[in-house]
Order: C-alpha cells, then sequence, then structure tokens
C-alpha cells in the first residue's frame, strides 16, 4: 500500500537536515558493505571492478527501496521520509532508476571536479584558500536546489517530478 501525500496540501517538503542526514545513513551503510566487499574479494578482482559493483549495488538500494511499499531507503525511514512522484503516489521502478542514476551520476561528476581541483592545487596551480572556495561551488549542487525550490526538490527530483516529503498518514 502507498504511503501518499495530499496533493492538494502545501507538498509536505522535508527539511533540509532530515534529507541529508537521511542520505548519511545511507552512505554510511553503504559505505559498510562496499568495505566488506572490498577486503572479502578485492583481493581476488581488480580494485576497479570492486568499485563497479560498488555503484550497482548502490543503484540497486536506492532503486528497489524507493520504489517500495515503504517508499524509502533504510536512511528514509529512520527519518520518516518517503519519495513519491509530484501527484503523491508511490513511483515506479522505471522512475526510481532514472532518479537514481542522475543523482549517482551528478555525485561522481561533483567528486571528478573535487579531485581535479584537489589535484590543481597540489601541483600548486591553485592556492588552498581558493580551492576551498572552488570546492564548495559543486557540493552545493547537491544541495542548493532543496534550500530554493518550493518543494524542496534535488535536481534529480526535478527532472523525474518527484518529491521528498515527511511520512504523513494516508488520506481519502
Amino acid at each position: 500500500m502507498d504511503t501518499m501525500v495530499d496533493p492538494h496540501k502545501e507538498a509536505l517538503p522535508s527539511v533540509f537536515f532530515r534529507r541529508s542526514f537521511s542520505f548519511l545513513i545511507d552512505m554510511i551503510g553503504l559505505s559498510i558493505v562496499i568495505y566488506s566487499l572490498k577486503i572479502t574479494i578485492g583481493t581476488i578482482i581488480p580494485t576497479l571492478l570492486v568499485s563497479l559493483i560498488g555503484v550497482i549495488l548502490s543503484v540497486l538500494y536506492f532503486s528497489f527501496l524507493e520504489c517500495s511499499t515503504k517508499q524509502g531507503t533504510f536512511g528514509k525511514m529512520i527519518t520518516g521520509l518517503i519519495v513519491s512522484d509530484i501527484n503523491g503516489h508511490r513511483i515506479s521502478f522505471k522512475k526510481s532508476l532514472i532518479r537514481t542514476i542522475i543523482k549517482i551520476v551528478h555525485i561522481l561528476l561533483v567528486c571528478t571536479i573535487i579531485g581535479w581541483i584537489f589535484g590543481m592545487m597540489k601541483r600548486g596551480l591553485i592556492d588552498r584558500r581558493v580551492m576551498d572556495l572552488i570546492n564548495i561551488l559543486p557540493l552545493s549542487t547537491l544541495f542548493i536546489s532543496i534550500l530554493l525550490t518550493k518543494k524542496k526538490q534535488s535536481l534529480h527530483d526535478i527532472i523525474v517530478k518527484t518529491v521528498v516529503s515527511r511520512k504523513t498518514d494516508r488520506f481519502s
């Protein structure tokens, strides 16, 4: 059974910190699983393949749980959040998968940019203070839209037309 958000009310958007904390919980859990894989099978298969398995596990984790009847990952369940479409209904697996892929590609791009900037700093091409300022910009793209949009949507939410809201009782 879906947990629906009343589309006629203000979308009951999640608080920024609640959403950030739920993501942190998910990342800690996934990191433990991926690190355990690296320890156990990392000596048998190349590190790059273990990383690829980690990305695939992350995609499956977010995609399956966010379209499930719980409508959220373990982090979202702990913080009382759900993922729904903009009409308040549970999302399909396809929509959840697209949402997750966009989110992970966004994160990987941000990490690549930060790595590139850090490399420039190590080579002495930019000052540490400038690097700190520049690092804030790509990282903020993950969160700034949550702070600025009416329905508190991140980029991946806007693209696939989903919202992350506090879990509420079903309505008639």
